[in-house]
């Protein structure tokens, strides 16, 4: 970060003065950094400025005051500037001080002749989940090449010739916090460009439910992701500058469907009705989704619409309407019977506590150890799952510590029944040995161990 004082000079214009040296003030850094200057005067006063990559505070005030000017780090190779002015109020002619801002382009090399710039430089706050086909963006006159410097980072399309970009990859971290970088390096040495790092910080694993990180959420299952399977949660406003979780998935770019959705359940959700339009979730590349499947089956949700009426219209609702959050469905003996009805028991369970449910919902294309046919649909060629679920998990009644968990398991078909019954209850071990997942990794181990192995139909009125 570059910092600087204008220095000792006196520009003034009746009583109005700054010790800014010229009028034309010429930074010495493309980087992003801070300036000081005083005014004095006995006038009230106002800062007003041309552009977007400078600040003041503060910008205006009364009598004599010792200003901070904030500018940001330009990208560009060019220099660039802008105009601001400081004007009394006061005096019948409002007097004004006016000033131009020059900050040098970024260069590399003799004579900043050539040059190699990336953006971001400092990337901080990856998830311990991991991320994948992150951009970086190359503003260059020069052949490139990016390496990752370690092996939990991958690079794809990391070479050119000029402007472009690259991807990165970062993998899931079982371990501390760590460190890491991705070299970018000019690939003609007659060019005499520095190689520039760019560093990568990625958080600890935390799914031991120490609340240390936003990931000890307790309807989380043990996160595993591939190269095609995508951790990612979405964040809804709440009020003012707050945000909170509204669901998480693990999503596969591949196959277009969420494997599962996880998300906490409470009364306050509930409040409202109507619903949304669906769109591309902002978070996951659009090539990767569709909008729509073949005639024969619906978007089926698997966070439910009506899970987050409350309050009605707001991001929270918005959220559910992603296609990153739709399956395949039969409609007519399944989403829009046998299941919406499942998603209504989840609901009334819901209304009937004061705590909160944790839930899972998802979708199969086969148990483990089975081979059995997974259909397509044939507008987006779009995987039929074989079979959907939920285990959810609740404080037993009367108590404010013991939990109590369930499970149900349908077959992906149509069905005459349209209530489910205990019939379809399992127990949470049950489909855990079905998908081969971890569901609520986050509790301790004993117990998921005691929980999980009994399903306790009478905590569910079933």
């Amino acid at each position: 970060m570059a910092a600087c004082n204008p220095g000792g000079g006196n520009v003034a214009e009746e009583n109005l003065s700054t010790d800014i040296k010229n009028t034309t003030w010429e930074l010495e850094s493309y980087e992003s950094g801070t300036a000081s200057f005083r005014i004095t005067t006995g006038m009230k006063w106002i800062i007003t400025k041309g552009s977007g990559w400078i600040a003041f505070d503060p910008d205006d005030g009364t009598g004599d005051a010792d200003i901070t000017m904030t500018f940001t780090e330009n990208t560009a190779p060019e220099s660039r500037e802008v105009k601001f002015s400081i004007t009394g109020v006061g005096n019948t002619d409002n007097t004004t001080l006016a000033y131009t801002l020059i900050q040098p382009g970024f260069t590399d090399g003799p004579g900043g002749e050539y040059y190699l710039r990336a953006e971001p430089r400092n990337i901080t706050g990856i998830p311990y989940a991991g991320v994948s086909n992150r951009t970086i963006s190359i503003t260059a006159n020069v052949p490139w090449s990016a390496t990752a410097v370690d092996g939990w980072i991958t690079v794809n399309g990391g070479e050119g010739t000029g402007n472009g970009s690259f991807t990165y990859s970062v993998a899931a971290n079982d371990g501390e916090e760590r460190t890491g970088s991705i070299r970018l390096t000019c690939t003609d040495p007659s060019f005499e460009v520095t190689d520039i790092t760019v560093g990568i910080e990625q958080e600890r694993y935390d799914q031991g439910g120490t609340g240390e990180l936003p990931y000890g959420w307790l309807e989380l299952p043990k996160v595993v992701e591939t190269d095609d399977n995508h951790f990612s949660v979405l964040y809804a406003p709440v009020s003012g500058n707050s945000r909170a979780r509204n669901y998480s998935m693990l999503y596969d770019y591949n196959e277009k469907i969420a494997y599962w959705v996880a998300y906490p359940m409470h009364p306050v959700y509930l409040d409202g009705s109507g619903r949304s339009s669906w769109s591309y979730n902002p978070n996951v590349p659009q090539q990767y989704q569709v909008s729509d499947y073949a005639s024969g089956y619906s978007k089926g949700h698997q966070i439910p619409s009506g899970d987050r009426h409350s309050p009605a219209g707001s991001t929270l609702n918005k959220q559910t309407f992603y296609y990153t959050n739709m399956t395949p469905q039969l409609q007519n003996g399944f989403n829009g019977t046998i299941w919406n009805n499942m998603e209504q028991a989840v609901r009334n369970w819901t209304e009937a506590s004061s705590d909160t449910l944790y839930v899972v919902t998802g979708a199969v294309l086969n148990k483990i150890g089975e081979n059995k046919e997974v259909k397509r649909e044939s507008l987006h060629n779009v995987v039929i799952p074989n079979y959907y679920y939920k285990v959810i998990i609740k404080k037993k009644r009367n108590s404010s510590t013991e939990y109590t968990a369930i499970g149900f398991w349908f077959e992906h078909r149509n069905y005459s029944e349209t209530k489910p019954s205990h019939t379809y209850s399992l127990t949470v071990d049950q489909i855990e040995e079905w998908t081969g997942l971890d569901f609520f990794a986050n509790l301790p181990e004993d117990v998921q161990n005691r929980i999980e192995s009994i399903k306790e139909t009478s905590e569910w009125n079933l």
